[in-house]
């Protein structure tokens, strides 16, 4: 055995007996942190470093990546074969459209190590480098020198790792020479890597010799330029221009002080490679590296035609499509197809964004035609995790979904794309985006807003879509988990748009399996979303009423308690058909449900309103819910609940005292009158009893009368106790209060005295 150093670490895996293969568990942990990682690098391109949107948009990955280390204590990435290779395993996910990928493959970082220890502000940190080579072509620090300057030691790049192995293994140097006999390894190691690949595109002429003297490749020349066209065909214009670029830069590092044109001209081709595209930049690229024998014409020249070519024969074929009228759904997916296999986000944004101004402005069915290849463009993007091509198309949905003046048929076309989009967004519970998007859809269905009918209707379609009853339940699920609140917080804010019947459906069934705290939580997204709520919960009651016959056997709560959560809820919406709907129960058959309405009534908001609702209540059976009732309208009174409680106190001799001492904590003349008439019998405003109260009433109403001795009534009570005293047989009908009514009588004229006097 010997010790020999590699820097593709990628390969260790191979080479540890008993350690080849992982779980399956650890396979989805490490692909949903680097989904994690790569969509947050998105996010970080748009905000500062520091901005609270990157602590948010770095909390879920960097979650998942304290999970792994603490079980492999480090994570190791690289790339192989266009794959992305996590602690020597494998993910099978496409993860290329993205620039953590495209530096791998552009050598500009062969391998990064992150270990234990690491903090949550060092990992947004490395993230930032990411985000600003995303952002700025001209940006040419290395990670190795940037995690330098920014003191971060827990994190590592291009580190040359020393593995023990047999010596029948073959080993690639960091030197860049292999020694490989096979043809399927020549292609392994060109993707492992492109420094090799680089120097035989722009090196000159190889020959056999020169392969065999230079790069230590013992295979036929026909055999080696065979594999170097099938690598560079499966590369985008980007990777190939970043390869150009790598080679310019090391060239001019060469370049001593008299060579003075080619230092110019190389640094004019670099400056001009960091802004235009491969296509229009080749003439003069095959020009100038020409000239100083840096450019291989059998295989670069040759590879980029028929790319080019082919580009253009596809989009002749797209303006074919888009001309026919009559649109196929099939040659729409070949197509689709054919796009996504030339591998080129410079070609897919061309077409991604000729599409949709097809849909914006060409007139139909040309603009049918577009939408319906974008569609299959976005499926096929979505199968394959084509993040940029998704990307792309949802950003366009999402602008264009701003637009108020999106003519009718492009806004149809946009919907359903974006129905689509957006479902894609909820899978991967992307909930912020999804919102906005959302917002943009809901706006349209508004009342007040005044849209065709075909666009409203479009936009309930997407809703109802997106509200799919899989959909909520999830979303719900992320609102409900609190370990992670951000998430919690962007679904809340989806829920909260969508406000659907299913979404008001899935809350309700949350209802009897939390805590209190979340039963709280849930009534208040339930109150905030009135319109689905009220359907759903008048629903629930016509079954209980016998209003509606549907079928009510997959409801999980019990009836009773099914119905006081909805009353629960209903005296929280501030809405009249809520009061309208807990007044239904005045004539249910259970006094508790009876009892529970008329509670949600005192609760709700709108006071005013629920008065109407409450009296039909003052004829129920049982006594509690008459006295709640008198009780809640005497609290805020108006003449007409007075009138209400005093007919009340007329025809329920039971209730009488119950209506007389809630009406003691009332004022007013109306109210005094009443209870002068309960004391003597006799009444300015027409009150009539005819039977006398009894004398507890009585003693209720002069208690009310000395807290409010106005002179008017004392008056009246003077009058009453003459007439008593000058009736022939007074002194066998003596009222028992007569005394504390002159007495009554006494101190108030004694404090008007005083009063006069002072």
């Amino acid at each position: 055995m010997r010790l020999v150093y590699f820097a593709d670490i990628s390969r260790r895996w191979t080479l540890r007996s008993g350690k080849a293969f992982m779980s399956e568990d650890k396979i989805k942990l490490y692909s949903s942190w680097l989904k994690g990682t790569i969509a947050a690098i998105k996010k970080f391109s748009f905000y500062p470093p520091g901005h609270p949107t990157q602590t948010a948009a770095s909390c879920g990955p960097f979650e998942l990546l304290q999970n792994i280390l603490s079980q492999d204590q480090k994570v190791a990435v690289t790339v192989k074969e266009d794959k992305f290779i996590v602690n020597g395993q494998t993910l099978p996910e496409d993860f290329t459209q993205n620039i953590f990928y495209q530096l791998f493959k552009a050598a500009a970082i062969k391998s990064v190590e992150i270990r234990a220890g690491v903090s949550s502000e060092e990992f947004r940190t490395f993230l930032n480098y990411y985000a600003r080579k995303m952002m700025d072509r001209h940006y040419e620090q290395t990670l190795e020198d940037y995690l330098t300057e920014c003191g971060i030691s827990t994190v590592a790049a291009n580190k040359v790792q020393y593995v023990e192995v047999s010596e029948k293994q073959e080993v690639i140097s960091k030197t860049e020479k292999v020694r490989i006999d096979l043809k399927a390894q020549l292609a392994e190691g060109l993707r492992e890597n492109p420094q090799l690949l680089r120097d035989i595109l722009f090196g000159g002429e190889v020959t056999q010799a020169v392969l065999k003297d230079k790069f230590q490749i013992d295979l036929p020349l026909d055999k080696v330029v065979s594999v170097v066209e099938q690598e560079v065909s499966k590369m985008s214009d980007q990777d190939i221009l970043n390869l150009i670029s790598s080679k310019i830069k090391k060239e001019l590092e060469k370049v001593v002080g008299e060579k003075a044109q080619k230092k110019e001209e190389l640094e004019e081709l670099f400056r001009t490679a960091q802004s235009q595209e491969l296509k229009a930049l080749f003439p003069r690229l095959e020009e100038v590296l020409k000239r100083y024998g840096l450019f291989n014409e059998k295989v670069l020249k040759k590879v980029m035609t028929e790319r080019w070519q082919k580009s253009e024969k596809l989009v002749e074929e797209i303006n074919a499509y888009l001309r026919s009228n009559k649109p196929n759904l099939g040659q729409a997916t070949a197509l689709a197809d054919k796009v996504l296999q030339q591998k080129n986000q410079d070609i897919s944004a061309y077409v991604i964004e000729k599409l949709a101004k097809e849909i914006e402005s060409s007139p139909a069915p040309r603009d049918s035609n577009a939408g319906n290849l974008l569609e299959a463009i976005l499926v096929r993007s979505l199968s394959q995790n084509r993040e940029f091509e998704f990307n792309l198309i949802k950003d366009i949905c999402r602008e264009k979904l701003r637009e108020l003046k999106l003519k009718e048929s492009a806004y149809l076309e946009l919907g359903r794309l974006s129905a689509k989009v957006l479902l894609a967004l909820i899978r991967k519970k992307e909930y912020a985006p999804a919102k906005e998007m959302l917002l943009s859809v809901r706006s349209r269905c508004h009342k007040e807003v005044v849209f065709s009918e075909a666009v409203q209707k479009a936009s309930l379609q997407v809703l109802e879509e997106i509200g799919h009853k899989d959909n909520v339940k999830q979303i719900v699920q992320d609102w409900l988990t609190r370990q992670n609140p951000s998430l919690s917080k962007e679904a809340e804010g989806v829920l909260r748009v969508l406000a659907t019947r299913t979404v008001a459906e899935e809350l309700l069934s949350h209802w009897s399996h939390g805590s209190p705290e979340t039963e709280q939580t849930v009534a208040a997204l339930l109150e905030s979303m009135s319109e689905a709520t009220l359907s759903l919960l008048d629903e629930l009651i016509g079954l209980r009423t016998g209003e509606s016959d549907r079928d009510n056997s997959q409801v999980s709560l019990p009836e009773t308690d099914r119905m006081k959560v909805a009353l629960k809820i209903l005296s929280g919406i501030e809405e009249f058909q809520a009061i309208t709907l807990i007044g239904k129960f005045k004539n249910d058959s259970d006094p508790s449900l009876r009892l529970e309405a008329v509670k949600a009534l005192t609760q709700h908001p709108l006071k005013s309103e629920i008065k109407g609702a409450l009296y039909p209540f003052l004829k129920d059976q049982d006594l509690r819910i008459r006295k709640e009732v008198v009780q809640t309208l005497a609290t805020s009174a108006d003449l007409r609940a007075i009138q209400t409680l005093i007919n009340h106190f007329s025809e329920s001799e039971t209730d009488r005292k119950t209506v007389c001492q809630a009406l003691t904590h009332l004022e007013g003349e109306y109210v005094s009158d009443f209870f002068l008439c309960l004391l003597t019998g006799k009444s300015r405003k027409g009150f009539n009893f005819a039977v006398r109260p009894e004398d507890e009433i009585r003693t209720i109403a002069l208690n009310h009368l000395s807290r409010h001795p106005q002179p008017a009534i004392i008056s009246q009570l003077e009058n009453y106790l003459h007439e008593q005293h000058k009736n022939l047989f007074s002194f066998l009908k003596k009222d028992p209060l007569e005394g504390r009514i002159a007495a009554l009588i006494a101190n108030s004229k004694q404090f008007s005295h005083l009063s006069s006097q002072g």
